[in-house]
């Protein structure tokens, strides 16, 4: 997620696949937009994040250019 944020209790980092997992609560933010999920998986590599259980999500309306 380039520029952006997780937070959670736990956070297990596979470094040699660049994968990020959490079976605990977490928070995503990029910017001004906001996420949280019950459970998480990244990808970095297949650029795929996939939030599961009670998924919530806040984005900002950006100024037309």
């Amino acid at each position: 997620l380039p520029g952006g944020e997780f937070r959670s209790e736990f956070l297990h980092a596979y470094l040699n696949s660049e994968r990020l997992q959490t079976h605990k609560a977490v928070q995503l933010r990029r910017a001004d937009d906001q996420f949280t999920a019950d459970a998480m998986d990244f990808d970095n590599v297949e650029r795929v994040l996939t939030l599961r259980g009670h998924v919530r999500g806040v984005l900002q309306a950006k100024p037309a250019p």
